[in-house]
């Protein structure tokens, strides 16, 4: 047998780790792109075999992506260069920031190079560089701050920088690289913080504490938001009109997300509860709806505007560590602590695709802008593309092979089992002319699928069914010798009793 381990763990791939052959395997090699493998066999035989149904995954990859995915940007000998995730293309010029760390702006157009300048009694102090991708220019003046770094980000407009370290949020003017908030403190270790999508807003939050401010003044918007739990995750909606928060504890305690009207910090409908603690809330394009991904092993879509329940809790077997929509808002696409991602429709909660095996417990996961592939990632650093084989057939054709697949079960959510597009033998009719290649199956198909039951039955020493398999395969295969050596061998065996 052939058995499949992943290299970084050296634990077995989950499914289908082993590859059973009829006798001792003498070679085993993957091809290049790592999607098939070819084994020798010691009865004479070769095998090459589709790794698609081991779940082995892409190759992980080790750089910072920006906000959408869109592009990532690498350090060699402290010179930052910027390319687009899905083609690999340079995006930049070389830029020799002599950084030590960089982040990229939302959509990449701009890059934050971070510098270490030395350390004193105020903690490390750094300088940050904004340059400009495309030209690998400069934009403003270096801004020098002082403390550990949690994060920093780049507002939309990149107009503004803010800085989180410790306990204090601190904003600048990317032009002049003047402060103007010196210090917006919490009473606690800051977690994060973000601008809204105009750039004059920010909300930080620290423990169980959320804040929205103006990132030019420092002016609190309205008094703080307290939550019962410590937050987990703060964002705005796309058009900065609402907030939306969440906070989970380290029981097992029922926890929620709340919408909040971003000017005067009031609830805006119902809180949106899950049976466990939720880590991450993200609003679709539109901002209609919010995703939330949950400790209780689900991820629910809900209406922004009421907190009303819009699909049913979609499952994992565990905890889901992020959800995110589609760019277009028909999909979502999950991470899970099981070490898969998925994606399902937005609309009705029904999975569109098989989870999607990595060799980790996944933190993250989002999409392409063109749909294309999902960006996965996990704790560690360690990011995946998976790429996504989209069918472009209309959806009522897909619709009626769904139906003719599962028997007639498949009904939308909310709905009652009532077709008016005929019985199951009309639609096979209409769909075997006009989708043939999924209703036939080739003669190597049918003979490799004959070689696969023979050798589990042989494995199995059960040779009567070994025989009736090997003998499908003897008269597909007239010209290989192989099935006609190993029918001999099953029939001495029968003969035998066996």
């Amino acid at each position: 047998m052939v058995r499949l381990w992943w290299l970084e763990t050296h634990q077995p791939v989950t499914l289908s780790p082993v590859l059973r052959h009829s006798d001792r395997v003498m070679h085993a090699v993957f091809s290049s792109d790592g999607h098939r493998l070819v084994s020798g066999c010691a009865d004479g035989t070769v095998r090459v075999w589709d790794l698609a149904g081991c779940s082995v995954t892409p190759k992980s990859r080790h750089d910072i992506f920006s906000g959408d995915g869109s592009r990532f940007v690498f350090i060699t000998n402290r010179c930052i260069e910027v390319r687009e995730t899905l083609s690999g293309a340079k995006m930049s010029p070389l830029i020799d920031a002599n950084a030590i760390d960089a982040r990229l702006s939302q959509h990449g157009r701009y890059v934050l190079a971070l510098s270490a300048e030395q350390s004193g009694r105020a903690g490390s102090q750094h300088s940050i560089q904004v340059w400009e991708t495309g030209t690998a220019k400069p934009i403003g003046q270096m801004i020098m701050t002082t403390g550990d770094l949690a994060s920093v980000a780049l507002s939309i407009d990149r107009k503004r920088l803010l800085v989180v370290s410790n306990d204090v949020v601190r904003t600048w003017d990317v032009a002049s690289g003047a402060p103007l908030v010196r210090g917006l403190v919490h009473n606690t270790k800051v977690q994060s913080a973000v601008w809204n999508s105009s750039g004059d807003n920010v909300a930080s939050w620290a423990g169980q504490i959320v804040k929205v401010w103006d990132g030019a003044t420092g002016q609190e918007s309205f008094a703080p938001i307290k939550h019962a739990f410590p937050i987990k995750h703060v964002e705005f909606s796309p058009d900065g009109a609402r907030l939306v928060t969440c906070d989970a504890d380290e029981g097992f305690a029922k926890c929620s997300a709340q919408i909040w009207d971003a000017k005067t910090g009031q609830p805006m409908g119902s809180p949106m509860e899950h049976d466990d603690g939720i880590l991450c809330a993200h609003f679709s394009s539109d901002g209609k709806r919010v995703v939330t991904a949950s400790e209780d092993f689900t991820a629910i879509v809900w209406d922004t505007a009421t907190g009303a329940r819009l699909t049913p809790a979609i499952m994992h077997g565990e905890k889901v560590s992020n959800a995110r929509f589609s760019p277009d808002g028909q999909w979502f696409v999950t991470a899970s602590g099981d070490k898969t991602a998925r994606i399902w429709s937005a609309e009705t909660g029904d999975p569109l695709s098989p989870g999607l095996v990595h060799p980790t417990m996944l933190a993250d996961a989002r999409f392409s802008a063109d749909l294309s592939r999902i960006l996965t990632s996990d704790r560690h650093g360690n990011y995946w593309l998976c790429e996504l084989a989209v069918d472009q057939r209309p959806v009522n054709d897909l619709m009626m092979l769904a139906r003719l697949l599962s028997g007639d079960t498949v009904t939308a959510w909310g709905q009652v089992n009532v077709h008016t597009q005929g019985s199951l033998q009309t639609i096979w009719r209409r769909l075997r002319s006009q989708y043939a290649a999924d209703f036939s199956t080739s003669t190597g198909d049918i003979a490799a699928w004959h070689e696969f039951q023979a050798t589990e039955n042989e494995l199995a020493g059960q040779w009567f069914a070994a025989t009736f398999h090997l003998e499908r395969c003897r008269s597909l295969r007239p010209g290989d010798s192989n099935p006609a050596e190993r029918l001999a061998r099953a029939r001495q065996h029968l003969a035998a009793g066996e």
